[in-house]
């Protein structure tokens, strides 16, 4: 609008809601919106001592040129309690300066500033709240907002104007022609139906005193438009439901296929440690066999091999027992530094056993070398003899026999020599002399 002349010949938000409906929905905008207290449509909870009613469900605010026009969906109560809307503006978004406009028992309201009307540009913002009065008690809901509105520019046009009033009227339209169905706590489905039909609606208005035009093309062309939006938002979600059915399926032969896969590897796990567990238990009866292998052999290691570090001298033509100061190995204590010369069977170690005896002479060619083995100093059970070797050589004399033993028992290696001359037996590492006992049997 350029300026107050141009907008003294813009109809106002009222007059235009009342010449919108006068023709196709009535004698008047309340008559056409079925605002009147029998209106089958807006009384809808049938109780006789309401508590807190139900809040207005929406609420719409749209500034035009000097006016502000407020709408809101609400529902009235059966039974002998009266309700009405009241509506209340503020310069704050906060509300925190809030007046109220008073109350309403339609689905709108214009505020003209009190008829100073409102400068270009301004903005309020308004709640709306539903009081039920039963007897002498009044009942509050909740307050519904704050929804904020604000008139046109200045420099905006006529056809600015009637746009917002087109669009605000199309507003109240919807708020009242698709309210929503809230039973109350005793509603009576048959002689109350809540979920009566649009159609039934419109018909019900027209007996309630419209004009019976209801079903003119504005209520189709709202039907149409409200049927095509649900059957838009019902494609949409099928169409979710459809990707989200794909996605569980993928998922769950996903989930089959990894239980497959777990089930598979579970056998394989389960294989190999069947295997493994086999081969634990041959490796297990091979330790028993080796084992008892062992077993078995350390009873057979049982005996005694004894050197002397030093040479002995042997007198000529007697009978000599040699001596030993050191053991290779003594399993069971054969030999000991008392009785250097002698082997002892130990207690428990009886038996058969191969004895042995080594050694070797200084050269000298004259005469005759013995060597032998005596048992418990009186039976001899070796006797090997030779002559001296000739040549300026040693001479070596070795021997064993295979004897059957008592603990107690003891054995000499006994020599001799009949050179003329003491002559001694040489000592080497390992072969001579040395005499040894090994036990045949466990």
């Amino acid at each position: 609008m350029a300026n107050d002349d141009q907008q003294s010949h813009v109809p106002d938000l009222e007059s235009f809601l009342q010449g919108l409906y006068e023709g196709s929905w009535g004698s008047s905008p309340e008559q056409a919106l079925g605002l009147y207290q029998n209106d089958p449509f807006a009384l809808i909870s049938p109780v006789t001592s309401p508590t807190t009613p139900v809040a207005p469900s929406s609420i719409y605010v749209l500034g035009m040129a000097t006016e502000i026009g407020v709408a809101w969906q609400f529902f009235k109560l059966l039974g002998n309690s009266t309700v009405r809307v009241e509506v209340r503006r503020a310069t704050q978004a906060d509300m925190s300066d809030a007046v109220s406009l008073g109350e309403f028992q339609g689905f709108f309201m214009v505020d003209d500033n009190n008829y100073r009307k409102w400068a270009a540009s301004t903005t309020r913002y308004y709640q709306v709240r539903t009081i039920a009065t039963s007897g002498e008690t009044n009942y509050f809901s909740p307050w519904v907002g704050p929804i904020g509105g604000t008139t046109l520019p200045v420099g905006s046009t006529n056809t600015d104007l009637q746009t917002r009033m087109n669009t605000f009227g199309a507003a109240v339209q919807g708020l009242h022609l698709f309210p929503l169905a809230i039973p109350g706590p005793t509603v009576d489905l048959d002689t109350n139906p809540s979920h009566i039909s649009l159609v039934n609606r419109v018909s019900a208005n027209s007996a309630a005193g419209g004009s019976g035009s209801a079903t003119s093309n504005k209520v189709s062309i709202l039907i149409a438009g409200e049927v095509s939006s649900r059957l838009s938002a019902d494609n949409a979600l099928s169409n979710a439901i459809s990707v989200l059915s794909n996605q569980v399926s993928a998922l769950s032969q996903a989930h089959s296929a990894l239980s497959q896969d777990v089930s598979a590897r579970l056998v394989s796990v389960n294989n190999s440690i069947s295997v493994i567990s086999q081969a634990v238990s041959v490796l297990s009866q091979t330790v028993s066999v080796l084992s008892n292998a062992l077993s078995v052999l350390s009873a057979f290691d049982v005996g005694v091999r004894l050197f002397h570090s030093l040479t002995q001298t042997i007198s000529t033509g007697g009978i000599s027992v040699l001596s030993f100061d050191t053991e290779r190995w003594d399993t069971n204590g054969f030999h000991n530094a008392t009785s250097a010369t002698q082997i002892t069977i130990p207690a428990g170690q009886g038996g058969k056993y191969l004895i042995g005896v080594a050694t070797t002479w200084d050269a000298n060619a004259t005469g005759i070398r013995v060597v032998g083995i005596r048992l418990n100093g009186a039976t001899f059970h070796l006797l090997i003899e030779a002559n001296a070797v000739s040549g300026g050589a040693t001479t070596r004399l070795a021997g064993a026999v295979v004897m059957n033993l008592i603990a107690g028992d003891y054995l000499e290696f006994v020599v001799q020599q009949t050179s003329g001359a003491p002559l001694a037996t040489q000592s080497a590492s390992d072969y001579t002399p040395v005499f040894w006992a090994q036990k045949l049997e466990p």
